[in-house]
């Protein structure tokens, strides 16, 4: 994995794959959530090939679909001359395989809620860079309301979607409706754990970006992102991020007059408000 994508959520993760997605090297994978599973079972030892692709058909959004549809056992077919492989070859060979079927060579991964497990990670894919997207959390408090994942978290009193993910846990709890301050402090724990996660990365392998920078933007942005995670920021790759990007994206939705911000997330929103990525 060259390049992995985390943030709290409804903070810009999706534009920013579909940024990297469009660069002419770089393949990334939208929302895995199944390497977790993989090393909680499996660690850095080697496992049955079919195992590993169980656990990633048996791992689904919240709407029941998989995060991934394709026929693993297809694309990982003759990969492998022996039948027991480490979840990084696992990985790899299908990273590769997604990859090469768009002329590219390098795979990357969108997961929002791999922010608690950079550390995990980064065990298994030393080289790997770490790229944290973070957005005002007030207009991502407003967005995950309306949005069923982050309504059955909070619903459950759950934090991350990963282990909901596999073999349809989420259908343990219905969605309900919350208040916004719910959200809110839903944001604030992710949000918190992440950067926790980040701290402890390797120097220079982690960088923190903000969404409402990458809208105003977006060609610094992405030049950053590129030299950071060691690719060649073409030309033809920069000259379309203006049509890609929607800079009125960025606009704070309004938070409910009646609805006062506790004094504990002040600081943290302060810290997501400004437009100054820092690199950690």
């Amino acid at each position: 994995m060259r390049v992995c994508i985390v943030g709290t959520g409804r903070s810009g993760t999706t534009l920013l794959r579909r940024l990297l997605n469009g660069h002419p090297d770089l393949y990334v994978f939208d929302e895995t959530h199944w390497v977790p599973k993989m090393f909680e079972v499996f660690g850095l030892g080697r496992a049955p090939i079919d195992e590993l692709t169980s656990i990633v058909e048996r791992t689904r959004h919240v709407g029941g679909a998989r995060t991934f549809e394709l026929p693993v056992s297809e694309l990982v077919a003759g990969a492998f001359s022996d039948p027991l492989v480490s979840v990084r070859e696992f990985c790899d060979a299908l990273g590769s395989r997604m990859a090469a079927a768009e002329g590219k060579t390098f795979w990357a991964d969108k997961t929002p809620d791999y922010g608690p497990y950079l550390g995990m990670l980064q065990t298994i894919w030393p080289d790997c860079r770490f790229v944290h997207i973070v957005r005002d959390g007030r207009a991502v408090a407003l967005s995950m309301a309306h949005h069923p994942g982050f309504q059955w978290l909070v619903a459950a009193g759950e934090t991350w979607w990963v282990w909901p993910s596999f073999n349809e846990y989420a259908t343990v709890h219905q969605q309900e409706d919350a208040s916004e301050l719910a959200f809110l402090q839903l944001w604030a724990r992710r949000l918190t754990r992440i950067r926790d996660e980040m701290r402890r990365l390797a120097p220079g392998t982690g960088l923190e970006v903000h969404f409402e920078e990458l809208c105003a933007s977006p060609i610094a942005v992405l030049e950053r992102i590129a030299s950071f995670a060691r690719l060649t920021a073409h030309s033809g790759w920069i000259a379309a991020v203006g049509s890609v990007v929607d800079p009125s994206a960025a606009v704070e939705r309004q938070w409910p007059e009646d609805l006062p911000i506790p004094e504990g997330y002040r600081a943290l929103l302060a810290s997501t408000a400004g437009w100054s990525p820092s690199s950690l």
